[in-house]
């Protein structure tokens, strides 16, 4: 310890003290500084005071607002898996030709003609065939064969990498992503189609024996005009089915005044033959996850596959999501692909039927073969293969039920009550998906 005094002021220090400069001339002025002592908290008087600070309803809704806020910002952003590629290499009966997909003879093409439509000299523009939230779909004419083709637009957006050799190819465009419906189309069509010499469908083998999907013919892309700098559009080019799809079949049929039980024996091998293509799928590793009326196209000879944009595989992260269950899908893809075919057929016969009202009674009391059919598969989901063994064997044929216990039986007692809810009934049963963007009810 010393002291000093420095104009009279006297300062004493301790080894605590800290010693400050002053300007050259005067003595430092050691200022004492209060032994450092360990703080003594008293959790009981803490309490107390929080207690009180939280009392005011004011102070607790702040808090409360901050809490909340600070959730929602360190809330972790949400995957949109809907938007996840399909992973074509990682299925054993794909990966070789997925990276090996031949180029065709012209990747970038340009809009041309009087309409402004035709693309360069080789498609002819016809007529506009259709849009909606994937794409637009135009009706052209191929020059080189003489074919009308119909040839799809995509406007959404692309969840499939380019692979490596047709991306060095498009490497000056700087285009990295593409479709996932344009490799599907090719390589679940091009193992049992014959191909030209551009790796892609022969014209003349557009709708062979035993493969029902809706093949490719061509896929490049075209320079649009709605943005600036102009984007790159990609276009798949399919042969052009005249008889149209399901929605078209209904209206042909609905003409010959048949009733159900005829048009079922009638069109039952179409949907064995159907069963068949999505059991091919689903064993090379696929979903194809929209099967329903509009995707379902009429061939001369047998029902074929198109839009193949959101086909996935059989284990892929978006079947398990809460979007994905909402629209009122099974996580089991295989199982609820066979069951959108099924709806899709049991719509077809119960719009063309004459008597679509007997066709309702009976499917909703299990009194028919088409209804013991469908509630047997809710009550015991297969597999395509496995339906098409019960369609051959009519194993579900028979039905478990009583029609006087059905309350939507003309026998039942409480048929006068029953009556006009049964089409409704129907229709909620029979659609394919819940999601508003999609086809709830099929309406002519």
């Amino acid at each position: 310890m010393f002291s000093t005094n420095v104009r009279g002021i006297e300062a004493t220090s301790t080894e605590s003290d800290v010693e400050f400069p002053i300007p050259e001339g005067n003595a430092s002025i050691a200022l004492s500084v209060l032994p450092t002592r360990p703080i003594r908290y008293r959790p009981g008087a803490v309490m107390a005071r929080l207690t009180r600070l939280l009392s005011t309803r004011t102070t607790r809704v702040v808090v409360l607002a901050l809490l909340i806020l600070l959730c929602l910002v360190n809330r972790p952003m949400p995957v949109d898996l809907k938007g996840a590629p399909t992973d074509f290499s990682s299925l054993p009966d794909l990966s070789n030709r997925s990276s090996t997909m031949k180029l065709p003879r012209q990747l970038v093409r340009q809009l041309q003609g009087s309409s402004g439509l035709d693309i360069d000299d080789r498609y002819v523009f016809v007529r506009e065939l259709g849009s909606g939230c994937e794409g637009s779909v135009r009706l052209y004419r191929d020059t080189s064969t003489g074919r009308p083709v119909a040839v799809k637009a995509f406007q959404s957006k692309y969840r499939n990498p380019l692979p490596a050799h047709i991306s060095e190819a498009l490497k000056a465009e700087s285009v990295k992503y593409w479709p996932a419906e344009i490799p599907a189309t090719i390589l679940l069509g091009e193992s049992a189609l014959g191909l030209d010499d551009s790796g892609l469908i022969a014209d003349h083998e557009i709708e062979p024996s035993g493969v029902d999907l809706l093949p490719a013919l061509d896929y490049f892309l075209i320079r649009g005009s709605t943005r600036l700098p102009p984007p790159l559009v990609w276009h798949l080019v399919t042969p052009y089915l005249g008889k149209g799809t399901f929605i078209d079949l209904s209206k042909r049929l609905a003409a010959d005044n048949r009733n159900f039980t005829d048009l079922d024996l009638s069109l039952r091998p179409n949907l064995h033959r159907l069963l068949g293509s999505l059991a091919r799928m689903h064993r090379i590793g696929v979903c194809h996850n929209d099967v329903k009326p509009d995707n379902i196209f009429v061939g001369d000879h047998h029902w074929l596959l198109g839009d193949m944009g959101n086909i996935r595989e059989l284990h892929h992260e978006y079947y398990f999501t809460a979007k994905w269950h909402r629209e009122g899908q099974w996580a089991d893809c295989q199982a609820n692909d066979v069951r959108r075919a099924l709806l899709s057929y049991l719509n077809l016969i119960r719009r063309a039927a004459v008597d679509s009202e007997a066709f309702d009674q009976q499917f909703l009391c299990r009194s028919s073969p088409l209804g013991e059919l469908y509630w047997r598969f809710m009550e015991e989901p297969i597999f395509a293969k496995e339906l098409q063994d019960v369609l051959k064997s009519e194993r579900w044929k028979t039905s478990t039920k009583s029609p006087a216990s059905c309350p939507y039986s003309r026998e039942s007692p409480f048929w006068s009550l029953s009556k006009p809810w049964v089409s409704q009934r129907v229709n909620m049963e029979l659609r394919w998906s819940t999601a508003p963007e999609k086809f709830m009810f099929w309406t002519h």
